[in-house]
């Protein structure tokens, strides 16, 4: 499930009980920052890196928050900020 102006991401697989990517489109190579959170709005996990340019980009989450620990069964929002670029979704983790 994605937001309106999501139309260039998308993530799969959704619902998944195994590590989780994101594809999205950059224009030029740029700086990316990815937040995961729960439902009550906590960052469960940030990842940075840098886009490549004029290129269909992946991003894996391997569906560990901040710590290192298996988040739990549950709907989890994912952002990614990239330029003036902000994609959202939504996750379902079913183990």
């Amino acid at each position: 499930e994605s937001s309106p102006n999501a139309m260039s991401s998308r993530v799969y697989p959704n619902p998944t009980h195994s590590p989780s990517q994101m594809q999205f489109f950059t224009k030029s190579k740029d700086r990316y920052t990815f937040r995961v959170f729960d439902l009550r709005g906590r960052i469960v996990r940030t990842i940075t890196g840098v886009s490549a340019e004029k290129s269909q980009n992946r991003l894996t989450w391997d569906l560990l928050d901040s710590n290192g620990l298996p988040c739990p069964n549950g709907r989890y929002i994912l952002q990614l900020v990239t330029g003036d670029k902000t994609y959202t979704h939504k996750l379902m983790i079913s183990k």
